[in-house]
């Protein structure tokens, strides 16, 4: 494989790695409480770390076939980087009532949402072994690609909203298989790749019903949209919260219960 292909997809792999994290993070203060969105720190690096090891214990049959598995990685942490989300949007989940299967759910986001930096985490550690000799400039490219992805969180947001800059970061991780996949010599591979990462693409607009983020249960938000007349009028992502603005007609006035008027509007914060 030539070097600018690595260097190439390296980049990106990293930058969309980051940048996912980092939503990740947004939408879980928005569907759980904020407090926990922090887990996805320890999920990142449970998955990083899990891929390295993983790479320590079948070295010989992994790097055999590098350039296939790293192609193939990229492009299925991708589609894991969505299936994750569009699973874990759909399992309630509220930590302020814990009971039972909440926990089972609690372990489930762990599990699944590492899926994603599992495959990632396999990918770099296969081109910080195979690169060695070139180490430094490797782990430039993903200092480099890792810094890009934080400003790419920072404008992405706003204008797309979490989810679709969640299904779009996932496309470039695919991008960076379908680049990988240059250097592996299998048609098919390419193929796969290109396809995973048209399809992905294809999917942006439709992210937010693909990753359809609610509020915990015991939030505002979601106590309030429960009442006759309640509706969402406004609703803004940004780098620190998710703004949503509520309205409601005189016969929804539970808003502030003993307030009159024509109607009233409530602003919550991610969900409170």
């Amino acid at each position: 494989m030539k070097p600018r292909l690595v260097y190439v997809g390296l980049f990106l792999l990293t930058a969309a790695v980051l940048c996912i994290e980092l939503l990740q993070m947004r939408l879980l203060s928005f569907m759980l409480w904020h407090h926990l969105a922090y887990m996805v720190i320890s999920m990142a690096l449970l998955g990083l770390g899990a891929g390295g090891a993983l790479l320590a214990a079948r070295a010989e049959k992994i790097l055999l076939r590098w350039e296939s598995w790293l192609a193939a990685l990229a492009a299925a942490a991708g589609v894991a980087t969505v299936a994750a989300f569009a699973l874990t949007s759909r399992v309630g989940l509220d930590t302020f009532d814990l009971s039972g299967w909440d926990y089972v759910a609690l372990a489930l986001y762990y599990a699944v949402l590492a899926v994603p930096f599992l495959f990632a985490g396999l990918a770099l550690a296969i081109v910080f072994t195979v690169w060695v000799d070139r180490i430094g400039r490797v782990y430039f490219v993903d200092l480099a690609g890792s810094a890009l992805g934080c400003y790419l969180f920072y404008f992405l947001i706003e204008p797309l909203g979490a989810p679709r800059a969640l299904v779009l970061m996932a496309a470039l991780l695919a991008v960076a298989g379908v680049l990988f996949s240059l250097g592996s010599g299998s048609q098919t591979l390419r193929r796969v790749t290109v396809g995973v990462a048209v399809l992905l693409t294809a999917a942006v607009p439709l992210a937010d019903d693909l990753v359809p983020a609610s509020p915990a249960g015991t939030k505002t938000l979601a106590e309030m949209m429960t009442l006759d007349g309640a509706r969402i009028v406004g609703t803004r992502w940004t780098p620190i919260a998710r703004i949503d603005v509520l309205e409601a007609d005189e016969s929804a006035h539970l808003f502030l219960p003993g307030w009159s008027g024509d109607s009233m509007k409530v602003v919550t914060v991610d969900g409170d």
